[in-house]
């Protein structure tokens, strides 16, 4: 019993890492699309990121 609480726990905690990667890709793809096709420029710092979700 208490394997499969572990188990399920390490599920949901590898799922979270999944969701984080994947909103961070999705990130890019909306900054790429409003740079209508251009590169973003990559040297932007954790804050610019962080405004850039807060505004999806």
């Amino acid at each position: 019993m208490v394997k499969s609480i572990s188990w399920i726990k390490e599920l949901l905690h590898t799922t979270k890492i999944q969701l984080f990667y994947l909103r961070i890709f999705f990130d890019l793809l909306v900054i790429m699309d409003n740079h209508s096709g251009h590169f973003p420029e990559f040297e932007r710092n954790e804050k610019d990121v962080l405004t850039v979700q807060g505004k999806i």
